[in-house]
C-alpha cells in the first residue's frame, strides 16, 4: 500500500510540475500581449488627445540614426541620456542594403545582438533595425516612424566621426530633408577619447544662435538627469565671432574719448 501512494505521489508530483511549467509559458503570453494592448490604448489615447496639449509641453522624442553601431556607441549613449528621465528615445541600426530574405535575417541577428549589448547597462532607449539601400532613404523612412512613447518625433540626432570628416558632408546634404519635418537636429562628433563626466556640460552659444540657444541649454538640464551628468555642473560659454572680436580690437575698453 505504501507503495502504491509513493508511486501515485511521484506521478501526481510530475503531473503537476510538467502542467504548471507548461502553461506558464501561456500565461506569461497572455501578459505580455496584455501590456501590448493597454500600451496601443495609451498610444491611441495621447493620438486624440494630442490637439489639446499645448506646446509649452514640450519634451525630446528623439530618434537616432547610425551605420556604426558596432564600431563606437556614443550616438546610443547620448540618445539614452536624453531618454532617460524627461524624453523618449528610439535607436536606429542603419543595414545599407537591398530588403531580402539575406538581409532580413542579418537585420534581426544584430538587433538582437544590439539588444543583449546594451541591456543591463541601464538602457531606456528602443532598438531597432533598418534596411534601406542609401543614407538619404534611411533618414527619409526613419522620420516617417512613429514615436516609441506614442508621440511624433521631434528630434534627430545624427552621428559622425571627426576622424572621417566626409561623414559629416553626408549629413549636411540630407539637413534639408529632415528640416522639412520640422525636427530638432542634434549632430554628435564622436572621438576615440573617454568622456570625463567631471568637467561637467559646457555649451558654447554663438551670437548667431539666438534661435537654438534656448533647445541647448534645455537639453543640458534634460541629460543632467542621466546619473553619469548627476550633480555635475553646467556651464555657458559664448564664442565671439568675426566682427564682435573685430570691433573689440578697433575699440578696446581702456580707450575713451578725452574732452
Amino acid at each position: 500500500m505504501a507503495f502504491y501512494i509513493i508511486a501515485f505521489t511521484e506521478s501526481f508530483e510530475f503531473f503537476f510540475n510538467y502542467h504548471y511549467h507548461r502553461n506558464r509559458k501561456g500565461l506569461s503570453s497572455i501578459f505580455s500581449n496584455a501590456l501590448f494592448q493597454l500600451n496601443r490604448n495609451l498610444q491611441v489615447y495621447l493620438q486624440q488627445s494630442r490637439k489639446s496639449r499645448g506646446e509649452k509641453e514640450w519634451r525630446p522624442s528623439a530618434i537616432c540614426i547610425s551605420r556604426d553601431s558596432f564600431r563606437r556607441d556614443r550616438a546610443f549613449q547620448v540618445t539614452n541620456w536624453i531618454s532617460y528621465r524627461y524624453g523618449f528615445g528610439t535607436y536606429i541600426h542603419l543595414i545599407e542594403d537591398y530588403y531580402s530574405k539575406a538581409s532580413y535575417a542579418r537585420a534581426l541577428e544584430e538587433q538582437e545582438k544590439l539588444v543583449m549589448n546594451y541591456r543591463g547597462k541601464g538602457s531606456h532607449v528602443y532598438v531597432d533595425t533598418m534596411i534601406s539601400p542609401s543614407f538619404t532613404s534611411a533618414i527619409a523612412q526613419s522620420i516617417q516612424l512613429p514615436g516609441i512613447s506614442g508621440m511624433e518625433n521631434n528630434m534627430v540626432i545624427l552621428e559622425y566621426d571627426r576622424e572621417e570628416p566626409e561623414k559629416l558632408r553626408e549629413i549636411v546634404e540630407n539637413f534639408s530633408l529632415v528640416n522639412a519635418g520640422y525636427f530638432d537636429v542634434c549632430i554628435f562628433g564622436s572621438t576615440k577619447r573617454t568622456i570625463n563626466y567631471r568637467n561637467g556640460i559646457h555649451v558654447w552659444i554663438r551670437s548667431s544662435d539666438y534661435e537654438n540657444f534656448h533647445l541647448m541649454i534645455l537639453l543640458s538640464f534634460i541629460i543632467q538627469g542621466h546619473p553619469s551628468w548627476r550633480k555635475r555642473e553646467m556651464r555657458k560659454r559664448s564664442v565671439p565671432t568675426w566682427n564682435s572680436w573685430f570691433r573689440a580690437a578697433a575699440c578696446p575698453s581702456h580707450q575713451r574719448t578725452s574732452r
